[in-house]
């Protein structure tokens, strides 16, 4: 060797620091500016003896570029990684860059590898050199490409989940339409009586029945339509108290099946205007109206409020007189599916008490996070339970 290690030149406790560098499982390397290996651990020699290498050549003293050289040379599989070494400990020693990261595989005759190459420059004195180092990822690998194939297939299920809902929904919705249709018009005896009373209450029931199923599909279509990200949402500026009052004229009726119920609309003096897709909107005040409705019972009480919040949001607010939900239960009930009502053995997604399969809530959190609003729940048992959707500033307006 032409000049004398770093370790000669300082006196360094060699032994000593060899025994803490061999501790180490990585295969560690110093190299000089002209590609000399100056330093090396036991697992570096060990390697390299393992897949063939000559000792002369990964040794001490011996030229760690010239070995990449001849591996850019050999125009084997291995060029290309070659040259990607090369060209990284080359920059780190020669522009002094603070870090250079390759991934590389390093297949042997009887199992597939991979190694990662780390390298860092390390100043000594006024000498600059290359530590790096080699460290086997093969179980990372394995483990990265057995997660992107269920990643893979997960992505596949829910697309034919999704495409199976979807089309399942469109044909479900004209034959429910018809039923609705053909039975609200001999309810009506639009074409002569019906001529008995228990034809009559077989009509309301198949009607109820057909309405209770179709909301049921709209449910199933809206959700696999936010999750797909078909929800089409047009933003507009909208008089939130105009719209709650039509919500109240033209659909509470149809949502009410408890006697002596009431929905009350109250909005704030003050409160502003709402930049927002109305559909959206009015989706959201109708499932919340009609989840406290329906678990409210006879007398409900549902009231229903717009008003600006402390930072100038706008706060949507519908509380009701209902038997209320357990405070650990809060943070579950958003949940597609979840229903908490008198649940059977214990299963919170099945119930024997109440229409509806669990999809109210979360789509409401659905629709609202894609207007970047907040849901959030307050109750307790035997108190009833009042839900917030809180929209951002930048989503209202003043009203004047």
């Amino acid at each position: 060797m032409d000049k004398p290690l770093p370790h000669e030149q300082r006196g360094i406790d060699l032994a000593f620091l060899q025994s803490v560098i061999n501790a180490i499982p990585d295969n560690i390397a110093v190299i000089d500016s002209d590609g000399i290996i100056q330093f090396v651990n036991d697992a570096w020699l060990k390697f390299g003896r393992d897949n063939g290498a000559d000792t002369e050549n990964i040794s001490t003293g011996s030229n760690y570029f010239q070995c990449c050289e001849r591996a850019c040379e050999s125009g084997g599989e291995d060029k290309a990684c070659a040259e990607m070494v090369l060209w990284g400990l080359k920059r780190v020693i020669n522009d002094n860059r603070p870090d250079f990261r390759f991934n590389y595989p390093c297949h042997s005759g009887v199992e597939k590898r991979w190694f990662t190459l780390r390298a860092n420059p390390l100043k000594i004195g006024d000498d600059l050199y290359c530590l790096t180092s080699h460290a086997d990822i093969s179980k990372l690998m394995v483990a990265q490409a057995a997660l992107d194939n269920a990643l893979l297939d997960a992505y596949t299920a829910s697309e034919a989940k999704s495409s199976f809902l979807a089309t399942m929904s469109h044909e479900l919705r004209t034959p429910l339409n018809a039923v609705l249709g053909y039975t609200s018009m001999m309810n009506e005896e639009v074409h002569g009586p019906v001529g008995n009373d228990q034809y009559r209450e077989y009509l309301r029931l198949v009607h109820y029945s057909g309405e209770r199923l179709l909301s049921l599909v709209d449910d199933i279509l809206d959700l696999n339509q936010v999750e797909r990200g078909e929800y089409a949402f047009h933003d507009q500026e909208m008089d939130v108290r105009q719209e709650l009052e039509s919500f109240r004229k033209f659909y509470t009726p149809g949502i009410i099946n408890a006697p002596g119920s009431d929905v009350s609309i109250h909005v704030e003096a003050g409160a502003p205007r709402l930049r927002a897709d109305t559909r959206a909107f009015s989706q959201i005040v109708e499932n919340l109206v009609s989840n406290a409705l329906k678990f409210s019972g006879d007398k409900a009480e549902v009231a229903v409020s717009w008003s600006r919040t402390e930072n100038g949001g706008g706060r949507l607010q519908v509380a009701d007189n209902g038997p209320g939900i357990p405070t650990t239960d809060l943070l579950k009930i958003t949940e597609p599916f979840v229903r908490l009502h008198t649940p059977q053995n214990d299963n919170p997604y099945v119930s024997d008490r109440k229409p509806g399969v669990g999809l109210g809530l979360h789509i409401v959190s659905r629709i609202a996070a894609a207007h970047q609003a907040r849901l959030r729940l307050e109750s307790n048992l035997g108190e009833g339970t009042t839900v917030y959707v809180d929209f951002p500033p930048e989503r209202t307006i003043d009203p004047n």
